[in-house]
């Protein structure tokens, strides 16, 4: 999304990998600059200790420090987040679509020729009922495209294309 500069590596004494003072600079420098552009923020700029989002850091030297509370950042969720792409993700070779509110969905998300069968059919689908990409390509998601089979059958038509190109027949 943003174009930061490659980062150079130095190794130390140890023979550990650190980041070179040049690419420190220049991230600094990329920051600074994406932040005054607006395409960056900083999501606890100008909170003090009384907001709810900030721990007192307890310590025996009674450390005036503050820390803040682990979790999403309030600023960053779903559209706001400058990595947001519509609620659409494309995983393992499958499209997964935002539908926090489906009865069988993954951490709000379902997979596209699951939802494209459902519109079709008028109903949920079932997690034990599977559908099929006739052309085998799992981003065609058209209703022509895709088969509605069971677990059985589903095995079944995969195993009878297996023993059939083992044999040396090409039918699909």
């Amino acid at each position: 999304m943003f174009n930061l500069p490659y980062i150079l590596w130095e190794v130390d004494m140890k023979g550990q990998y650190k980041r070179s003072k040049e690419t420190i600079k220049k991230l600094s420098e990329t920051r600074k600059r994406l932040f005054q552009e607006g395409k960056i923020m900083i999501w606890n700029k100008g909170l003090d200790k009384s907001d709810h989002r900030v721990l007192k850091n307890i310590s025996s030297e009674g450390s005036r420090k503050t820390q803040f509370k682990s979790g999403p950042r309030p600023e960053t969720k779903g559209k706001l987040n400058p990595y947001w792409k519509g609620g659409k993700i494309i995983h393992q070779g499958y499209v997964y679509i935002r539908v926090p509110d489906h009865p069988y969905a993954k951490r709000g998300y379902v997979q596209k020729h699951r939802l494209v069968i459902e519109k079709y059919m008028g109903r949920y689908l079932e997690p034990r009922e599977i559908v099929h990409h006739i052309n085998h390509n799992t981003l065609d998601n058209r209703i022509k495209n895709l088969m509605l089979l069971s677990k059985g059958e589903h095995t079944t038509l995969h195993n009878i294309k297996r023993w059939r190109k083992k044999k040396g027949d090409s039918d699909d």
